[in-house]
C-alpha cells in the first residue's frame, strides 16, 4: 500500500493522469455521429469521468497522508 501511495503522490504520475484526461476527453474521441453513438459515448463519459474522478481522490488522499518515515521524524523532535 506505501508503494501504491508513493506512486500516486510523485507529480509524474499527476503529470500523466493530467495528460491521458487530455486524450480521453478530447475531440477525437468524443464525437457523436448517429443516435446508436451518442448511447455508447455517454457510457464512455460516465465511466470515464469515473476513473479519472476515482484516480483523482486516490491521489489527494496520498497527498494529504503523512507517509510512515515523515512521522518517525517529525515524532523525535
Amino acid at each position: 500500500m506505501a508503494r501504491i501511495k508513493k506512486v500516486l503522490g510523485r507529480w509524474e504520475f499527476q503529470l500523466l493522469l493530467f495528460h491521458v484526461s487530455l486524450v480521453l476527453f478530447g475531440w477525437p474521441l468524443v464525437t457523436f455521429q448517429d443516435i446508436n453513438r451518442v448511447k455508447t459515448m455517454f457510457v464512455y463519459l460516465i465511466l470515464a469521468w469515473a476513473i479519472v474522478i476515482g484516480l483523482l481522490f486516490l491521489v489527494s488522499r496520498s497527498l494529504a497522508e503523512p507517509s510512515p518515515s515523515e512521522d518517525l521524524q517529525n515524532g523525535d523532535k
